[in-house]
């Protein structure tokens, strides 16, 4: 997909990708090619996620959401100008985490959430730093501050059998699985 970014979103990056290849594969392992489900992405920026996922998938439902005003305008405008349009476009919400979602229950919660730990964003590549919004990289003094969130909320939020997909910053993984 061709999308466009702004200064308040992250450039999506390949290791994204990975992402919406797992949700695709479990979608297809649950439902077949006829597809169904419910998908939950929690801080959409771009819409990336969300629209490669309502692109290439068939799901019964997307929600889209994001702390962002600014994000989801983006996420709108690139919906709005995808062509051909998917079979089914996502709702894009504002509000933080789960917030945006009460009450509702998902087969799939999925995310690229802020990772990067306080003491390390001095650090970061300038091409990051400079150019990626800092609310959307900054994960707490540990880099976990989202990903506890996002694991410790799901729980309410998730079907009995569903997935739970996030991007995690390599150097959490053991401390992210330990988490969840």
């Amino acid at each position: 997909l061709d999308l466009a970014v702004a200064a308040g979103v992250l450039i999506p990056r390949p290791e994204t990708e990975g992402l919406v290849e797992l949700v695709l594969r479990f979608a297809e392992d649950q439902w077949g090619p006829q597809g169904s489900g419910r998908v939950l992405e929690i801080g959409t920026g771009s819409g990336c996620i969300a629209l490669s996922l309502a692109f290439e998938g068939r799901f019964a439902r997307i929600v889209a959401t994001d702390i962002s005003p600014e994000a989801l305008a983006v996420a709108r405008a690139n919906a709005a100008a995808l062509a051909p349009a998917p079979p089914l476009l996502p709702e894009f919400r504002l509000g933080s985490l789960f917030e945006p979602a009460a009450g509702e229950r998902f087969d799939v919660i999925v995310s690229n959430p802020p990772y990067i730990a306080e003491p390390e964003y001095a650090g970061l590549d300038a091409g990051v730093r400079d150019f990626e919004p800092r609310m959307a990289l900054l994960g707490g003094p540990d880099g976990l501050w989202h990903t506890r969130a996002i694991l410790q909320g799901a729980g309410d939020h998730l079907t009995p059998g569903g997935l739970v997909v996030l991007e995690v910053d390599s150097r959490r993984g053991a401390a992210s699985a330990d988490i969840a």
